[in-house]
Formats: structure tokens, sequence, C-alpha cells
């Protein structure tokens, strides 16, 4: 047999041997014929040794036994050359539990024992918090085994997938740091992946399984290279994979494996169900995507460090683990990163980056930008490449800064400098446009952005809902001219379905629900043709889901059931996306939102035990994504629009008592909110909300001089952001019904010349919001009952 052909075998007798006992076959009439008789044949030798092939003269153990003074309890793991147990030393001395490895396997051989042999000999050179600790090791009834401190942990991709990016980050930096202590002492692991990457339950990192790990130097015994190197194919270096000498930039490779799966939620390489040689062959002739392609909202950054960690040629990687790790720290403190070839813009986008939370930085870079204009319009005709550094610039600006500002408190005034200035930097150097659709793509996604700083009342925003609209007619205007440039530029879809259902929320919020359908219609069109072409983008996934959630807010309030429909659809889809890149929060944000409507819909029609389904679902997910990120106001919203919503479903079963904590907790979260960032009008909104239906509630369960606080508060509200012309028109009905909330609490107080004046007020405010724009049914209900009660108060 070559050794080709043996590596073939070792590969998929390890696959079936894992697999479930009704999944082998399947697994067995894939082989080669070769290949399958000797997997068969080694198959057969595993059964008749009782679960796993030993050294001659061995018997098999298993949980009960004893290795020397470790009595085994549990089986943890098995591999070619061993089997780990959970066991526990208790020889009168003392009690400890460890991981034990013990020697033998289905592929033990005499290589197997020295490669065994040397595991323990490295372990024991290793003292590293980050590395799994060697305590102990002998000879018991001629087997060998080692004894180690045993981790409870779960698989780094696992943990990570409730961190933010800059979490991740920084928990790949401990593994790097525990990796470079192992070069230090001249040993290569070669096997770095999740399942030998662990995290504590306190967040700390441990590198496990050194089974192949080898010293480094001209004394090693595979310093050569060998194709029977062993190896896990998923993050393999690419001289690995060919059998050829390994250096420590093998590990570097294999770290750059591990962070595009950090940073994207999977793995580049698809080789399930491959071979040896196929793998070679997907390495040699594919050229892995950017992690950005796969996760969108990366920073460039990012991409230039994974693809230098990761080159072909070993010389065109990092030099070392610590260098790979230094760059991540620099790209963390906001400076300039030595994979990214240096330019003006790209070093003074790294200086705005460190500084994005200072308002005078801030100031200077809107000042800057307006000046550097019309510098940057001189240049563009005789210097092309400085028209590209001012894009890039605006770029970075617009779609690396701007975002990372919104989870920042209090930054909108910021944002809307930073991307005013921008505009008009790339306003100037644009002039002529003409057909670059890539341009003008650019420049539509510009002014969406600009809008919903401006405007979006479903995200934090400055309540400047004219500029808002202004900059969104300016974002289609541009994408209509994109689309007629280039047509089947699929980017271009995904970019009409966010600005038509940016569109869409607009006139859905004030009031003009054909065009806010319309819109919505083109959104679900757009964001499908864009999943259709793009497939594997977890983001057209989740936009096709944001376009049905859209569609559903356009709908007409009686087609109740097809919303619910809908919504339910748009929750599917942003969970589907979730688990393609769990680390994008967007997409359980979005699942979240949808799970929110369901359970409204849902109470209003007096549907309770569903309606509680949905609002617990919507519920878990918030408080995930808060616990996740305490300090990030949109995860505070979502949090009290969830206890919010569950104060409405009990609230609407007639169940009034148990809503008021949830409508305290909702509150509670808000005002929270409000002091970290006190110019954010959607936050003053659903304060004002909360506020009102709270004392509603607190008015049915006969408190009502308890409900005048809060209702006066939501009236307060309500007034300052009709004053500034920063309350959508529909929430303008609310801000009427509160007057009636507050007829009713001075009713209840005995206090009926203020309640006739509540209800008046009410009255008043709802038939002039009837004429410019006609009420909705639920609305026109509810000015039957408030006008019943101000006739009330007319008579004698």
């Amino acid at each position: 047999m070559d050794a080709e052909t043996w590596t073939l075998v070792r590969d998929a007798f390890a696959r079936v041997q894992e697999a479930p006992s009704d999944g082998r076959q399947a697994l067995l009439d894939d082989l080669q014929p070769g290949v399958r008789a000797e997997v068969e044949s080694l198959l057969a030798a595993l059964a008749a040794a009782g679960g796993f092939l030993t050294p001659p003269g061995e018997s098999a153990v298993g949980p009960g036994a004893m290795i020397g003074p470790y009595r085994l309890l549990e089986e943890l793991g098995r591999g070619g050359m061993g089997v780990v147990y959970r066991a526990e030393r208790n020889d009168g001395e003392f009690r400890r539990e460890v991981a034990l490895k013990i020697a033998g396997g289905a592929m033990f051989t005499p290589d197997g024992e020295r490669r065994f042999i040397q595991e323990r000999q490295l372990l024991a050179r290793l003292e590293h918090p980050g590395i799994v600790r060697l305590l102990d090791g002998g000879i018991a009834a001629g087997r060998r085994y080692f004894a180690m401190e045993l981790v409870r942990g779960a698989p780094i991709t696992d943990h990570c997938r409730k961190l933010e990016l800059r979490q991740r980050l920084r928990l790949f930096r401990d593994v790097c740091a525990a990796v470079s202590y192992a070069h230090q002492h001249l040993i290569l692991h070669r096997d770095l992946k999740p399942g030998n990457i662990l995290v504590t339950e306190d967040g700390a990192v441990k590198i496990l399984d050194f089974g192949i790990a080898r010293p480094v130097g001209p004394e090693s015994p595979e310093a050569t290279g060998t194709l029977l190197q062993p190896m896990s194919l998923h993050y393999a270096s690419p001289e690995q994979l060919r059998g050829a000498p390994l250096t420590l930039a093998s590990d570097v490779y294999a770290l750059g494996l591990l962070l595009y799966e950090l940073l994207t939620g999977t793995n580049p390489r698809r080789l399930e169900g491959a071979g040896y040689a196929a793998a070679i062959r997907h390495a040699m002739e594919h050229e892995l995507p950017p992690p950005s392609r796969v996760a969108r909202r990366l920073p460039r950054d990012l991409d230039a460090i994974v693809t230098k960690a990761m080159a072909e040629d070993p010389a065109n990687r990092y030099a070392s683990v610590a260098e790979l790790e230094a760059e991540l720290g620099r790209h963390l403190d906001g400076h300039p990163v030595l994979a990214v070839p240096p330019s003006a813009t790209y070093l003074l986008s790294r200086f705005l980056r460190r500084h994005r939370v200072l308002a005078l930085g801030a100031s200077a870079l809107a000042i800057a930008l307006a000046l550097g204009a019309g510098f940057w319009a001189r240049q563009t005709q005789r210097e092309a490449r400085r028209f590209e550094d001012a894009r890039r610039l605006v770029h970075t600006v617009i779609f690396e800064i701007q975002p990372a500002l919104d989870a920042i408190p209090a930054t909108l005034p910021l944002r809307k400098k930073l991307i005013e200035g921008s505009m008009e930097y790339l306003d100037a150097v644009s002039q002529d446009v003409g057909g670059n659709a890539a341009l003008l793509e650019e420049l539509s996604g510009a002014y969406l952005e600009l809008s919903a700083v401006q405007g979006n009342p479903l995200s934090s925003n400055l309540g400047d809902f004219g500029s808002a609209k202004a900059s969104l007619d300016r974002a289609e205007a541009l994408l209509l001219q994109a689309l007629a440039a280039s047509p089947g530029r699929s980017s271009l879809l995904l970019l009409a379905a966010r600005v038509h259902i940016r569109l869409a929320e607009y006139h859905s919020q004030h009031g003009q629900s054909d065009a806010a359908f319309r819109n919505a219609g083109k959104a679900v069109t757009y964001a499908d043709q864009y999943s259709a072409a793009q497939p594997e983008d977890p983001d057209g996934i989740w936009w096709a889901g944001v376009a049905r959630f859209t569609s559903a807010l356009a709908m007409p309030a009686a087609d109740w059931k097809l919303r619910v429909a809908e919504f339910g659809r748009a929750a599917e889809l942003a969970l589907e996306a979730a688990e393609r890149s769990p680390a994008d929060r967007r997409y359980r944000r979005s699942a979240d939102s949808a799970y929110r409507r369901i359970a409204e819909i849902y109470a209003v029609h007096d549907q309770f035990d569903p309606a509680l389904e949905h609002a617990l679902k919507a519920s878990r997910l918030s408080a995930q994504l808060l616990d996740e990120n305490p300090g990030n106001p949109q995860s505070i919203l979502d949090a009290a629009a969830d206890a919010a919503v569950m104060g409405e479903v009990y609230d609407y079963s007639g169940r009034d008592p148990e809503s008021l904590p949830h409508y305290r907790r909702a509150m509670e979260l808000l005002d929270r909110a409000r002091k970290a960032d006190p110019a954010n009008t959607r936050i003053q909104e659903r304060l004002a909300v909360a506020s009102r239906d709270y004392a509603e509630a607190l008015i049915e369960t006969g408190k009502p001089a308890e409900a005048t606080v809060p209702v006066r508060r939501a009236l307060d509200l309500y007034e300052s952001l009709a004053a500034k012309g920063q309350l959508p028109a529909v929430r303008r009905p609310g801000f009427a019904y509160a007057w009636f909330i507050l007829g009713q609490a001075e009713d209840g107080r005995g206090n009926r010349l203020a309640a006739c004046e509540g209800f008046r007020t009410a009255v008043e405010r709802l038939q002039e919001i009837d004429r410019d724009t006609p009420l909705a049914s639920n609305w026109r209900d509810i000015l039957i009952n408030v006008r019943a009660q101000a006739d009330v108060c007319k008579a004698p």
C-alpha cells in the first residue's frame, strides 16, 4: 500500500469509526473498493479488540477500571494513539479529578508509542496558564498513561458565538500568547483547531492535545517531512497537506484559519467527506474569500490580517505568532496595521478611529472634510489615485466608524457630523460621476446611512424626518442611476432592497400606507433576487427576512393572520442567518423584533397563549443580547420593548396586576438608556409609550392616584417631541390617547374638572389627526369611547 492510499484508509477509518452506527454503511458505500476493504478489515479488528486496539498483551479498559492510582470515571474522547478519560486519584494521599490519557488506539503502532512519550515530554516543558498542565505519568500493567489538569469548557468557536467582535479578538490574542509561549520553547503544535482550544466558564483559554506536536529543529524525527504526517484537514497548512517540512509558520497559518472562523462563524474550507488528496487539491486550487465577504461588516484591517496569516507561501505570513498577536493589538487600539499598505487616507482613518468618541475630534474631522473637499476636487482631474484615496476615507468613515459609534451612547451628533462631512467630501470629487456604477452605489449607500442617523424611527436617530426623507430620495435616485449603468451587479440588488425597506419604514411611520406597502413589495423582490444570486451570504438571507418584516408592518391591521405569517417567516430567515454567522448580533435582533410583533398581534386579538409564547421567545433573545453587551443602547431598547410587550400581553388578557412589573421593568431600562443618550428621540418616544401604558394598567388595577405621575411624564415627553417636530405621524394618536388616560386618572381621584379637560383634549387631538390622515379602525373605536366620556362632561 503506497503512502497516499494508506492516508486515505486512515482518514476514512477515522470518519467511519466516529459516525453513528446507522450512518456507517453510507460512508462505506462511498469509498473506493480497495480503500473500503482495508477500512472494513480495521473495523473488524476493532470489534474483536473490544472497542479499540491495544498494544499486544494488553486488555481493554473502561470506566471503573484502575490505572495506577487513578480510577476511570468516564470517557472524554479518543484518537488514533490513545483514549482520554475523566479519572479520579484517590490513593489515600489526596483526591483530585484529572484528564487521564492512556496509550493505545485503532492506529497504535510503535511510531504511535513514540508520539505518546513525546507528547508527555513536551507537556512537561510547558508551564503557561493558556496550556493544559501535565500532573503525573507512568506505566501501569504495561500500559503508558499520563494525567493532565481536567479542563471544563467549550470549544472556542462555541464560546465566541455569544461574544462581540472585540471580545473575540481579545480572546484570540490569549490563544496567540499561549502558542507563542510554546514556540519560544521550540514546540510546534501542528493541530490547532477549535476542539483543541477550550474556553473555561471564567473565560480562560486552554490549549489541549499536543499528541502530534513536535520539537522544532533538525533533531526532530519529522524535520524532513513525510506524507504520513497526522493532521486535521480543515486546519492544516498547505505545506502540511503536501507533506513538506514544517516550521513555526504552519501554526501561524492554522491560527489564521481559526481567526477566519471566529470572525465569520464558518470554516472557509469546505471539506465535508473529503479525503487527503481532495484536501490538497482544494488548498491548491481554491483561493479563500476574504472574511468580509462572509460577514459583511468586518473592517478591512481584519481581511488584511487574516490574508497575511494564511498566505500560501510561509515566507509571506507573519514571521511569528507574537507578530500576529501584536498586529491584532494594533487593530484593537485603532492604530494602522502592517498588513495594510500605508497611505495618507488609511493613516488618517486609523487616527479617527482611535478618537471617534471625542466631540472635539468629530468637529475637527467635519471641518477637515469640508476644507479638504475643495482640495481633493482640484486634484482629481490630475491624480486618479487621490480620488480613490478619498473614496476609501469616506467608506471608512461611513461604513466602519459610523456603525461602530451606533453601539456607543450619546454619539448621535458626532455621527451626523461625520457623515455630513463625508458626504461633502465625496460630492466634491464626484461631480462628473457619469455611469460609474461602483461610485453611484457608494454614494447611494452613504445617503442611506445618513438618512438613518437623521430620522429612522426604528433605530437611534436625531428626529430630523424632513432631512431623512430628502436623503432617502437622493439615495433612491442614485440607486436608479446605478441599476441603469450596471443592471447585473448583485450588490446593487441588496442596496435596492435596503433603500426600499427604509422608504417603506418612512412611509409607514408617517401614515402613508399605500406608499409603504408598495416599497415593501419592491424590497422583497430585490432581496429575494440577491439571496438567489448569493445563496451563501447570510446577509442576503437576513435582508430577505427584513424585507418581509417591513412588508408585514405595511399590511392592513385587518389582515392580522397574514401579518403573523409574514413576521414568522422574517424570524425564520433571521435565525437561519444567525446559524451561518452567529457573531452578527443583527440577525438575532431581527428575530427578537419579529417575535415581539407577533406577540402584540395575538394579544390584541385575545389569543393569550400564542401571545405569551412569542413574547417569551422575544424576551429570551433580548436578554441574551443584553447579557452579552450590557452597555449597548440598542440592546437596552430591545429589552425594554420586550418587557413592555409582556406587559401588554397580560394587560389585554385582563390580568392587569401581572402586567405592572413588566411595565416598570421597561421604564427602568428606558430611563437607563435615556441618561446615557439624552439626544436620542427614539428612547424618549419609547419611554412616553411605556409610561402611558403603565399608567393605564395602574388605573385598571384600581390605583388611579398612582397613575397621574407616569401619565403626566408621558405627556411631557410627547409634548417635547412634538414641539421639535420629532414625533412621527404614526405616534400622534398615542399622544392624544395619553390625554384620555390622564382624564381617567383624575376622574378616579375625584378631580372631575381635570378629568374633563383630559377627555376634551383627547377628542380634539384625535379629530385633528383624523382630518389630516384618516384614523385606523382601532383608533376610531377609541375615539368613540373617548367622545362618550367627553359628552358626559357636557351634561348638566
